[in-house]
């Protein structure tokens, strides 16, 4: 079974694989920031949620995770425990190709966490042998999200209104923008040391 990996390091963040043992430090996160996060992420709609159902969440997750599936990490600045934020590698987008979508809690912007983290999880997509192309998808409107795949050098391939089934979270115009890395493109980069405020 060839799995993404656990955890990784790099560009003063880490990433590791969430377990149940940090259901409660999420769920107090996603709750401290419900208003900040419901604007762009449809999920954080079914939000609050207590920390015994969360704790059910990621244990599908781990368990899809084991099965070659989906990984979900929790981000945290290198040396420190306190979870920032997540990212997710997504296998939803067909054959040969991964999605990586992510979240940071509003008092953590402005330290390229999520762009220093999704350099870290495209290098792991492209750890998989048969990964060809990396994809990073988000609402117009969500600004902010675009500048991550644009400051790591993805290729805005797409602009296209979502399906009249997709849920919109509150700020969202309902129209989805692809950005695409090719394997090739990738090798070898190496994120700006100026991009690492430390």
């Amino acid at each position: 079974m060839v799995r993404l990996a656990e955890s990784a390091e790099g560009y003063g963040v880490g990433v590791s694989l969430v377990t149940e043992s940090d259901a409660e430090e999420i769920t107090e996160l996603v709750h401290r920031n419900l208003s900040h996060l419901q604007g762009h992420m449809p999920w954080a709609l079914d939000e609050p949620t207590t920390s015994a159902d969360r704790r059910v969440m990621i244990k599908g997750w781990l368990a899809d995770w084991k099965d070659g599936g989906d990984a979900v990490y929790a981000i945290r600045l290198e040396g420190e425990s306190q979870i920032k934020g997540a990212c997710g590698i997504h296998k939803r987008i067909g054959p040969r190709a991964l999605e990586i979508g992510y979240w940071l809690s509003k008092d953590s912007e402005g330290m390229l966490i999520i762009t220093r983290a999704a350099a870290i999880a495209t290098g792991l997509a492209f750890e998989l042998d048969d990964i060809e192309s990396v994809e990073i998808h988000h609402d117009k409107a969500n600004l902010k999200s675009g500048k991550v795949p644009e400051r790591l050098g993805f290729t805005r391939i797409s602009e296209a209104p979502d399906s009249a089934t997709t849920r919109l979270a509150k700020k969202d115009l309902g129209v989805s923008v692809t950005w695409r890395m090719q394997r090739s493109a990738w090798n070898g980069y190496q994120l700006p040391e100026i991009w690492d405020p430390r």
